[in-house]
């Protein structure tokens, strides 16, 4: 649910702010990544990476239901 769209380029970005590069000394490709998600290949620090959005996206979907269910209460006339 939380890695769908373009989840890719979240993980590229994060890589980027670590640093972390490929051993050739390149930012990851976008193919490294995916193959990463799908167990294809195995590397920790893209899989922390994806975790990290995952967390992140996870987090802010979280926060945005709680926000629906104020509103709801609100237009419902209901308080807390």
């Amino acid at each position: 649910k939380y890695l769908k769209g373009d989840y890719v380029k979240e993980v590229q970005k994060i890589l980027v702010q670590r640093g972390i590069k490929n051993r050739n000394g390149e930012n990851y490709g976008a193919s490294i990544v995916r193959n990463v998600l799908n167990g294809t290949n195995k590397n920790h620090k893209i899989k922390d990476a994806l975790l990290q959005v995952y967390l992140d996206r996870k987090a802010l979907d979280e926060e945005f239901n709680n926000l629906l269910k104020i509103k709801n209460r609100e237009d419902n006339g209901s308080a807390y």
